[in-house]
């Protein structure tokens, strides 16, 4: 048995179950508005179909496997016959897949395929059979991540096989009818609980749980989230159509569009073998939020740029009247200083006010310095430092007593 005809007998089987499911979230009064749709339930069934009749078209486009060539070449042959084999060939599978599943949502022409996967808004069931057509380069790059299992020597079609159940294991789990499971298996396994987490097109759930059956490589290398926060399906940015064409196509088509825009070879590689979302007129990566797409990123950016402008030119403008504000204050000082007259400083407390009209006052050196008329520069009596007046005083008419006469 191949691995198409195990498919064609499990079709009964998600049938039960789409229609179990259905059910139940008909009768659940708390059911959310991302678990079913009608029209969105029969997209999903039309590409699955599609794609069965389809998919002998892709093989026949691209005859070549990487898994069978290398496991022609290598010199390690292990037998179905030992139990073992399978247990191994079981864990190196899903090893793989983790690997290739993980490409699938950072190479771009890789996400052209994966993202039909992707683009429902909804999660249950029908989710499980929305697979892209005819990818042929898409799907013979993905190829290349089994090729260590058939580098151990283990049989090309085991390593199809083993493929295909954990692609079966896959479907119950595409529900939001089941919680979470007991602790051990929500550990090892992969559950619903930790799927719908990796169809959530929100931070931080974004390129997480790659897992297929087993979640314990997320754990490992650093890809693993759990529930924090209320999870959104679908894609960043919605194709919001349920044409199976448009559903299989419309990344591919976007890719395209961006290669032919691109205005470098830099660009059109990136737009080709870069990550989904990016641009070759993104700022570069200490420009981007840290866990969002570079598409997203850059809009994020150029808001902050646009409001540290903003709070610049505030700035500035605070700035101008609190210099206007001290020109005026200084401008009235210096009036009342013409107004009222000098004012003499004590060295030690400040300046302090002096009347126009009366003499400076002495005062006992060893108490504190004494003031100098800035007009004669003589000292009072028993001063020991000479301190002149902060501003000049204007000579009056009575200074001319104090004057020195000359000697005719």
């Amino acid at each position: 048995m191949n691995s198409s005809q195990l498919f064609i007998y499990a079709v009964p089987a998600f049938a039960v179950l789409m229609l179990v499911e259905w059910i139940a979230y008909r009768r659940d009064p708390d059911r959310s508005a991302n678990g079913l749709s009608g029209r969105d339930t029969a997209s999903n069934i039309a590409t699955y179909g599609i794609g069965r009749v389809l998919r002998p078209l892709a093989q026949n486009l691209v005859p070549f496997s990487a898994v069978i060539v290398v496991a022609a070449l290598t010199p390690l042959h292990l037998s179905p016959q030992h139990w073992w084999v399978w247990v191994l060939g079981f864990v190196v599978t899903d090893f793989c897949y983790y690997w290739a599943h993980r490409a699938d949502h950072r190479i771009r022409l890789m996400w052209t395929a994966h993202s039909v996967h992707h683009s429902s808004q909804y999660f249950n069931l029908s989710t499980a059979m929305r697979l892209s057509w005819v990818h042929p380069v898409a799907s013979t790059m993905r190829g290349f991540a089994w090729v260590p299992a058939a580098m151990i020597g283990l049989p090309p079609w085991m390593i199809f096989l083993l493929q295909a159940i954990g692609l079966l294991y896959q479907f119950p789990i595409h529900t939001q009818r089941v919680d979470t499971l007991p602790r051990p298996i929500e550990f090892l396994f992969n559950t619903p609980a930790h799927h719908r987490i990796h169809h959530a097109s929100n931070q931080p759930y974004i390129d997480k749980n790659y897992g297929g059956i087993f979640i314990v490589w997320d754990r490992l290398f650093g890809s693993f989230a759990e529930k924090s926060e209320p999870i959104r399906y679908g894609l960043t940015k919605n194709i919001e159509t349920d044409n199976p064409l448009k559903v299989n196509y419309h990344e591919l088509a976007a890719m395209i569009r961006d290669v032919r825009h691109a205005n470098s070879w830099r660009g059109r590689f990136g737009y080709v073998f870069g990550p989904p979302g990016w641009s070759e007129r993104t700022p570069d990566t200490s420009e981007t939020v840290p866990g969002v797409p570079a598409a997203l990123s850059a809009d994020a950016v150029a808001t902050r740029r646009l409001v540290d402008a903003v709070t610049a030119h505030r700035s500035a403008d605070t700035m101008i009247a609190n210099r206007s504000a001290d020109a005026m204050t200084v401008h009235r000082s210096r009036a009342v200083d013409v107004a009222t007259g000098p004012r003499s400083v004590d060295a030690t407390t400040g300046p302090r006010s002096v009347d126009a009209t009366t003499e400076p006052r002495s005062v006992d050196a060893t108490t504190e310095p004494r003031s100098v008329d800035a007009t004669t520069g003589r000292r009072s009596a028993g001063a020991t430092t000479e301190h002149r007046s902060a501003y000049p005083r204007t000579p009056r008419s009575d200074d001319a007593a104090l004057t020195p006469q000359p000697v005719r």
